[in-house]
């Protein structure tokens, strides 16, 4: 009876339902460990079993939300690629913008230094005779 209560310890008692106390105790060992290892296997079929129906459920139900999400994120990114190419157009025009202005403003600093060329063209050449003059006179002078 002790092997009896020490296998059912270990294997719980569920192998074991349906077995009287005096079945149990006219069984050997090995039927009770085989009955024990059916029993354990059987239970370990049955939860594959569940989990394959589990994950056959996820699966479709993934699968549906895809197809409903779908023509929602073709929606999403149609209204995206919109309003990217308003903000492109927009940012592009500003651009271009700010190009014709610098455009602009370099076309009047360039008329207005061209106006300064003949008197800077003066200024300098002023500038280089008087050096050259005291070049001259310091060159006389030794």
């Amino acid at each position: 009876m002790e092997k009896v209560k020490k296998l059912m310890e270990q294997l719980g008692e569920k192998p074991f339902e349906g077995l009287t106390e005096e079945e149990l105790l006219v069984m050997e060992e090995e039927e009770l460990l085989a009955r024990g290892i059916e029993y354990m296997s059987k239970e370990k079929d049955d939860l594959k079993h569940k989990m394959k129906q589990v994950e056959k459920r996820l699966d479709y139900y993934t699968r549906a939300q895809r197809l409903v999400e779908i023509p929602l994120l073709k929606d999403e990114w149609e209204k995206s690629q919109g309003d990217d190419k308003i903000w492109w157009e927009e940012k592009e025009a500003a651009r271009i913008e700010m190009a014709i202005k610098k455009r602009e403003y370099d076309i009047s600093t360039r008329a207005r230094l061209l106006r300064m060329k003949d008197d800077k063209d003066a200024f300098v050449a002023s500038i280089l005779s008087q050096k050259e003059m005291q070049h001259q006179e310091e060159v006389n002078r030794f």
